[in-house]
């Protein structure tokens, strides 16, 4: 018999006086706990070495060979050298192995089940989104008792960040408690991504093979389908009829017993009610497809089919209105039911859906003609949709069967008529029997009135939190990575004020924060860009390395980048250095100058001044890029553009006008007067904004309007599909101001900008969000900026692209060329949130009187036949501005905008869907002039633009007439 002998366990029992005394020693001891003193200290050395050197699986096995008491005096140590972890900088030698192996020893230390689960589900501690080995997790825990086991089980079950990835944990320690599994969402989710083929690259074994085999399959697999978000994630991967894709062997499941299609039908259903989604429905609604309801399911569901029609995504309405249809075809839908469906679906933006809903209602009242009087009025929901076309087909259908209905269908039918343009309520006419009631959004006989939403007015903002508890509060906000840039403006701002009046206080309130910064942003050179505002709260704590922020400091003087993008970029950075520096050098600042104390960004010049006035009573002089900043902001009287409202084409041209300009203007230069006095006694400071003030501000840029392509060599990966070659962008001139007067980066900014010869790159666009909070009153040099980003919503299909335009359009400065060319691309943006944004910027404009209808109405033109815009896109952004009640606005910009497209050679796709819009607000308007091209149309109803055009001609007639 051959005796084999641990060596580790060999070298424990030490040295024997005998060869044969150390093999019957070192036999001893081969169990699997060490049980002498010796033995034990000997281990506790080995889990030391194993874990600082980072040997996983030394360190289990050291750990497997001691005993509570022994793993119970470790822990305060262990815990110690998870605080030196956190304390590291950077990424050193083998960070990753050494922090596992000091979770597997702190894990297998912890002696309740609570703590034992917050350690393994430490982040500080585990791989970059890797799932724990659980063999080691077993093999450290599997001397406690089973109910234990099950604890830590159903607690790492419970931590929705990393119980996915921790299933094989979960399940091995579940399993090994004997108790029940668990069921929450992340290890739902966890089982299911084992259990699929591709996870794993398994090629033996089908994921239906496995589901069979899997005992936990009846209870975990309804809890997946009832999850749209988990679901849809694991299953959208394969939607095929196939034993290895979900949607293929949930339906075979349900064929062998495993799992019942009753349950599997109704919980699909239901997870469709409930919505999310379109691509994480489509598994759902592959499944109840592929389920086929029988008759009598289809019509239990009755409700579910109607909810769903009217509110879920188009695939599944569209689903859902086939079951209604087979439900009227086998006499399981009433009329009555079929009209309350209708009211929600009619007013779908998606045309096919409408469509098919009004081919039912035909449908149903062809079948039972006494159903008419129900279903019509229904019907009529359809003539307040935005789309002329299916107006237009509800109309027809309405007409069609008039006669067969009652008079008080009649009567609800003659009261949705008011929405209809006169056209269309001429073809009902004749067989209603009452009048056509007039439209509530105003009287169709005569001109409507124009509505804009109410002109944007800048809001004082409130004093900075002073309490220290308070300030904790909000930068917790901050740090979490929410909050407006008023906000962060707000916060920092606070925490200047809050250092330079009780540091003490403010140390002890900021100290209960939760991680204020990333740990891999440990190292220097990313330090200062990427810790914001925890860089002034490390300030603050004492934990700042001075020399780092010296060296920061004086990089941040220097040049920089070429592009201008890096400087709008390195300024964030500036302002938090400055606040950082002074406070760690016991030099806090009183507070910051370039705070703004409006909504719109900027700053009052009476504040700016009671701001100086604090730091001349500190005996202060202000940062340099802090001042410099504020006078950016600074709203200059009598300034070009301080006053921005009521002067643009759509404003007033009377004489009073005129006059009260007149006045507002000599107003302003006293004030400025006043202001620049005061400014003169207060230092060097003082003196600059004086000169600001006296000067008028910052001069405006040039900004040269050009057509062209990009460079081939300047080309992104992203240029090699673009379907967009010639460009239509802004080029901005050089500030001599900023480069000459302004320190770095806000120098920077000042450099000319070509966007052909610099290119927009994918990291810029974030950058260049910031440029309205550096130049509030200069949105003409912020649109120009901006507009790669903004054309990249048309040309590119990118989605947010337009988000901050109402923001531009509310700016204090006076809008021109660059903001109306912006606010064109946002409208012919591919999505739908992004037209809406450009949609609310062209109202806030026309509400402020800054709006040049012709000249937006000619960069429309010009976008769509370069290839930027489409019109099916430009005319929805245009008929949601409209239907706001702004009818002689859009008449005005599509005036513009038409003559182009109707002359050119070659007519732009969907030309009809524009003219719709145009002949819609012609007739609420009530006039409109001959456009060049119009006559050139087809006539009759043949397609939309034939029918579009003869509307748009008959206004044009009729305002002719009565001129």
């Amino acid at each position: 018999m051959t005796v084999t002998v641990d060596t580790e366990m060999a070298e424990a029992a030490g040295a024997a006086t005998t060869p044969s005394a150390a093999v019957t020693s070192a036999a001893a001891a081969t169990s699997e706990m060490a049980t002498t003193e010796h033995a034990q200290q000997f281990f506790t050395e080995r889990l030391w070495k194993a874990v600082r050197g980072g040997d996983v699986e030394r360190t289990v096995r050291a750990l497997e060979r001691l005993d509570d008491g022994v793993r119970r005096s470790l822990l305060p140590e262990l815990k110690e050298l998870r605080a030196e972890y956190r304390r590291e900088e950077g990424w050193s030698d083998n960070w990753r192995e050494r922090r596992l192996a000091l979770l597997f020893a702190g894990a297998g230390c912890q002696t309740g089940a609570a703590a034992a689960a917050t350690w393994l589900a430490a982040r500080d501690l585990r791989r970059w989104s890797r799932a724990l080995p659980h063999e080691h997790v077993v093999r450290v825990l599997r001397h406690r008792d089973p109910g234990w086991l099950g604890d830590v089980a159903h607690r790492l079950a419970a931590r929705p960040t990393t119980a996915a990835e921790d299933y094989e944990v979960i399940r091995a320690l579940a399993e090994r408690s004997g108790g029940p599994m668990p069921a929450t969402d992340g290890f739902v989710e966890g089982w299911a991504w084992a259990k699929s083929v591709w996870n794993q690259n398994r090629t033996d074994e089908s994921l239906l093979d496995r589901l069979r085999a899997d005992p936990i399959t009846p209870d975990l697999a309804p809890r997946l389908l009832s999850d749209v978000e988990i679901g849809g994630r694991v299953m959208a991967w394969s939607m095929e009829d196939h034993p290895a894709a979900w949607t293929g062997a949930i339906p075979r499941l349900c064929a062998e017993g495993l799992l019942k299609r009753a349950d599997v039908l109704d919980t699909c259903i239901a997870t469709l009610l409930r919505g999310g989604r379109p691509a994480a429905l489509r598994p759902f609604l592959y499944l109840v497809t592929y389920l086929r309801p029988t008759p009598e399911e289809s019509a239990a569901h009755l409700d579910d089919w109607a909810a769903l029609a009217a509110d879920a995504p188009s695939t599944v309405a569209g689903y859902a209105q086939e079951r209604l249809a087979e439900l009227l075809a086998d006499g399981g839908l009433s009329a009555e039911r079929l009209a309350d469906v209708s009211a929600g679906v009619l007013f779908r933006t998606e045309k096919k859906l409408v469509r098919a809903q009004l081919q039912l209602i035909d449908r149903a009242i062809k079948s039972r003609r006494e159903d008419a009087g129900v279903l019509l009025p229904a019907a009529a929901e359809a003539f307040g949709h935005g789309d002329d076309g299916l107006r237009e087909r509800a109309v027809k259908l309405v007409r069609r069967h008039l006669p067969k209905a009652d008079a008080a269908a009649h009567e609800r039918i003659a009261e949705a008529a008011g929405a209809l343009t006169r056209t269309q309520q001429a073809v009902l006419a004749d067989a209603l029997r009452v009048p056509v009631a007039p439209d509530p959004a105003g009287d169709t006989a005569g001109p409507e009135e124009e509505l804009l939403p109410p002109p944007p007015v800048p809001e004082p903002l409130g004093p900075a939190p002073v309490e220290p508890a308070a300030i904790a509060g909000e930068i917790a906000v901050l740090l979490a990575g929410q909050g407006t840039f008023l906000d962060h403006e707000r916060g920092l701002d606070a925490l200047v004020r809050a250092a330079h009046r009780d540091r003490a206080g403010l140390k002890e309130a900021l100290g209960s924060l939760p991680a204020r910064h990333s740990w891999w942003y440990a190292e220097d050179e990313y330090r200062l860009q990427y810790y914001g505002i925890g860089l002034v709260v490390d300030a603050v704590l004492g934990e700042l390395d001075l020399e780092l922020l010296r060296r920061g400091r004086e990089s941040l003087t220097k040049a920089g980048e070429k592009h201008v993008y890096g400087a709008f970029e390195r300024l964030h950075t500036a302002r938090l250095v400055e606040a950082a520096w002074g406070i760690a050098m016991d030099r806090p600042l009183p507070h910051l100058l370039a705070t703004p104390n409006t909504s719109d960004g900027s700053i009052e010049v009476a504040t700016l001044l009671d701001r100086l006035r604090g730091y001349a009573r500190a005996g202060m002089e202000p940062e340099p890029v802090d001042l410099g900043l504020a006078l950016l902001r600074v709203r200059v009287p009598g300034a070009a553009g301080a006053d921005a409202s009521g002067s643009g084409a759509t404003g007033s041209d009377s004489a009073g006008s005129d006059i009260a300009a007149s006045v507002t203007v000599a107003s302003a230069t006293a004030t400025s007067a006043s202001h620049i006095a005061a400014a003169r006694e207060l230092g060097a400071a003082g003196e600059r904004l004086a000169d600001w003030l006296a000067a008028g501000g910052l001069p405006a840029r040039t900004l040269e309007r050009r057509v062209g392509r990009l460079p081939e060599g300047r080309r992104e990966w992203w240029y090699a599909s673009r379907k967009v070659e010639e460009l239509l962008r802004m080029v901005v001139g050089e500030s001599e101001v900023l480069r000459r007067d302004f320190p770095q980066p806000l120098a920077g900014m000042g450099r000319g900008y070509d966007p052909y010869a610099q290119p927009m790159r994918w990291y810029e666009r974030s950058a260049r969000r910031g440029a309205i909070t550096v130049f509030p009153h200069d949105p003409e040099a912020v649109a120009a900026f901006w507009l790669p980003a903004v054309a990249a919503g048309a040309e590119e299909d990118t989605r947010g692209a337009a988000e901050r335009l109402p923001q531009l359009a509310e700016a204090p400065g006076r809008p021109g060329p660059a903001v109306h060319l912006a606010i064109a691309f946002g409208l012919c943006a591919r999505h739908p949130q992004d037209r809406l944004a450009a949609t609310d910027a062209l109202l806030t404009l026309a509400a402020r009187g800054n709006l040049d209808a012709t000249r937006l109405g000619t960069d429309l033109a010009e976008l769509v036949l370069l290839g930027a815009g489409k019109l099916t896109r430009l005319a929805d952004a245009t008929r949601t501005a409209a239907q706001t009640g702004a009818w002689r606005t859009i008449h005005a910009v599509l005036t513009a905008a038409l003559p182009p497209l109707l002359t050119t050679d070659q007519r732009p796709h969907a030309l009809g869907a524009l003219l719709a819009v145009a002949a819609d607000c012609a007739e609420r308007v009530g006039t409109a002039r001959p456009l060049p091209g119009l006559d050139h149309l087809p006539t009759g109803t043949g397609s939309q633009l034939a029918r579009q055009a003869d509307r748009l001609r008959a206004v044009v007639t009729a305002a002719e007439a009565t001129a």
